[in-house]
């Protein structure tokens, strides 16, 4: 099993290794080559699926420049990912923020 599949089947879509490998995306630079275009040709149509891709796209163009010419290796994916929770820092703080509000509002109204 190649990274690129390896890496597919750590985010939850190694339903679509086959298409990658049919449309040769096998090494990491390939993968780091794709644009949110690509992604319908090759699987991804769930929005969830396109965004989970796109931030391993990121990581992956991040760590191909950083590397220069040397193999990429191990697992790309932020630890949040890899304990299954987290996925979204964002949407997480935001939750964060909306439960503050919500607590402080509460406060207000007794």
């Amino acid at each position: 099993m190649g990274l690129v599949t390896t890496w597919l089947k750590g985010i939850g879509l190694s339903h679509c290794s086959p298409l990658f490998r049919t449309h040769g995306i096998t090494t990491p630079s390939a993968l780091a080559s794709l644009t949110l275009s690509d992604y319908t040709t090759l699987g991804v149509v769930d929005a969830n699926d396109r965004k989970k891709l796109f931030y391993l796209v990121q990581r992956i163009k991040m760590a191909v420049r950083e590397s220069e010419g040397k193999v990429v290796t191990g697992d790309p994916r932020p630890k949040e990912v890899e304990r299954g929770g987290g996925e979204d820092k964002a949407q997480d703080q935001h939750n964060k923020d909306r439960h503050e509000g919500d607590t402080r509002r509460n406060r207000e109204d007794t």
